[in-house]
């Protein structure tokens, strides 16, 4: 396995997307220590799914909006496995009201979220990962940080500012915790908030090849992403195929944006 011996944290980790990579990690031989906010049922059934693997996850409520949680955050990962490894900053708020019907509030909230967070996190996790000569920091973007939102009828742009500014963090994260520590990013669009399991499908699923059942906005590949396959783009940056990549970001949508 490619992550034996490993600990991950991944914030967000109990439904999702975000479920999505814990598995996977848990996997590849990781424990994995996540946060949610509210739905405990999901974190139970998360938590049970990765024993079941053999593997060691704890789950614990903490809102990464908070700075004081996120703190938390990290302390009690740190408690239940003594050091963290890997961290994935999936977590994230969505946001759809045009710029001039944003108030102040929702625009602090979404930033806290979606980029400050990231930020707090990796302020708490870096020096353990330097002092180790280890760390792998993968941050969830969107292809929406790219263009700056604005989809049809509805606008996402503060969600979009908030994606963007972690793809600059995140670089500015590959630059300071050279040499031991890589920091990417992985964009998704349009994916698929279920596991195949909860969609009655294996994975990868088959693309549509019927010229009635073309995606529109540009899905080359022609199928909507899935929790998996962004997981899969994680547990390579993550691992030893991917330790001479950092500052990169890799773009998971079925060919929807090419940069």
């Amino acid at each position: 396995m490619k992550l034996e011996g490993k600990v991950a944290l991944v914030t967000g980790g109990t439904r999702s997307i975000g479920r999505g990579i814990s598995l996977a990690l848990a996997h590849e031989g990781a424990n994995v220590a996540m946060n949610y906010v509210n739905d405990d049922e999901a974190a139970g059934w998360t938590v049970d799914k990765i024993r079941d693997m053999g593997r060691e996850a704890v789950a614990f409520k903490a809102d990464v909006g908070e700075l004081e949680q996120c703190k938390e955050i990290v302390r009690k990962a740190n408690e239940a496995f003594g050091h963290v490894d890997i961290f994935v900053n999936n977590a994230a708020i969505g946001q759809d009201t045009y710029i001039v019907d944003t108030p102040d509030d929702v625009w602090d909230e979404v930033m806290n979220v979606n980029l400050r967070a990231a930020f707090a996190l990796v302020r708490e996790l870096m020096p353990g990962m330097t002092e180790r000569k280890f760390g792998r920091i993968v941050t969830i973007s969107s292809a929406l940080g790219q263009y700056g939102g604005g989809l049809g009828y509805v606008s996402k742009a503060t969600y979009a500012a908030s994606k963007a500014g972690l793809i600059a963090l995140t670089k500015g994260m590959a630059h300071e915790g050279t040499p031991y520590i890589t920091a990417n990013v992985v964009s998704p669009h349009g994916t698929d908030r279920r596991l195949a399991a909860e969609r009655g499908e294996t994975w990868p699923p088959e693309p549509y090849v019927d010229d009635d059942k073309r995606l529109q906005k540009g899905y080359v590949l022609n199928r909507i992403g899935t929790p998996e396959d962004v997981a899969a783009a994680v547990v390579y940056l993550v691992s030893d195929s991917g330790s001479f990549m950092t500052g990169q970001t890799l773009h998971v949508n079925g060919g929807h944006f090419m940069p």
